[in-house]
């Protein structure tokens, strides 16, 4: 199983003064397929968005600040994985957005908006 963080960005929903603030909430984990906990090990795995590029922030379309909706994201991953989405920028610290484990082996992508099915 292999995992990934990916940056949230620099906007962040904290409190600077700047408008309302919001208390972090307990993050959803949510499981997608079933882990392959023997599986050999495959290519590398690769996480795009039609949404923005490697190591730009994200659009605020997709923050707190804006709609405040899931990128759309396409992944490839030949051994299963799992999905940290984190701002270690917010203000206030470390932020946890997203944990998504179980990601099924092969390529799979969510559109703008969508949620990970499961609890």
């Amino acid at each position: 199983i292999c995992a990934l963080a990916l940056p949230a960005g620099a906007v962040g929903c904290g409190g600077h003064g700047h408008g309302p603030t919001t208390t972090p909430s307990t993050p959803k984990v949510t499981t997608l397929g079933r882990t392959a906990p023997n599986a050999p090990a495959g290519g590398p795995l690769t996480i795009t968005s039609p949404a923005f590029t490697d190591g730009a922030p994200i659009p605020p379309r997709y923050t707190c600040k804006g709609e405040g909706i899931a990128p759309p994201l396409a992944w490839s991953a030949p051994t299963g994985a799992a999905l940290v989405v984190d701002d270690p920028d917010a203000p206030g610290g470390p932020y946890v957005h997203w944990v998504v484990t179980g990601i099924a082996p092969g390529s799979g992508s969510t559109s703008a908006g969508q949620t990970p099915p499961g609890t």
